[in-house]
């Protein structure tokens, strides 16, 4: 299932489509496995299929809970970076350089000058 993801052209889908959809096939996935354990265990009334059904319900949840908080990043990311271009425009419209104009100087005997007056030439 994730080589269909990589077919996707990432640069054009939708963020949190593509984190939405990546934890969704793991809890998919997680809730098929719950899915057979849970035949087992009525099947069979062992207890080992009972603590296996336990922690397959607690990594789905904690599977979904990393999803919400991959998608609070994401959000969180996409609002400073709205804001950082926010601010730049508005410090270009009013008038205000984001470039840093540095200028360094250095003293040079005469020497020195005569000798890189004839590299140049």
């Amino acid at each position: 299932m994730a080589s269909i993801l990589h077919k996707v052209n990432m640069e054009k889908a939708d963020p949190h489509f593509v984190i939405i959809s990546r934890y969704g096939i793991a809890a998919a996935i997680l809730f098929f496995i719950l899915t057979g354990f849970a035949i087992c265990y009525s099947s069979i009334d062992n207890e080992l299929y009972f603590i296996l059904i336990s922690f397959t319900l607690t990594a789905i949840y904690v599977t979904l809970g990393a999803m919400k908080v991959a998608l609070r990043k994401d959000k969180d990311r996409e609002t400073a970076e709205k804001k950082g271009k926010r601010d730049t425009a508005v410090r270009m419209s009013e008038g205000k350089s984001t470039t840093l104009w540095t200028q360094t100087t250095v003293v040079l005997e005469n020497d020195e000058v005569d000798d890189l007056i004839r590299r140049v030439s």
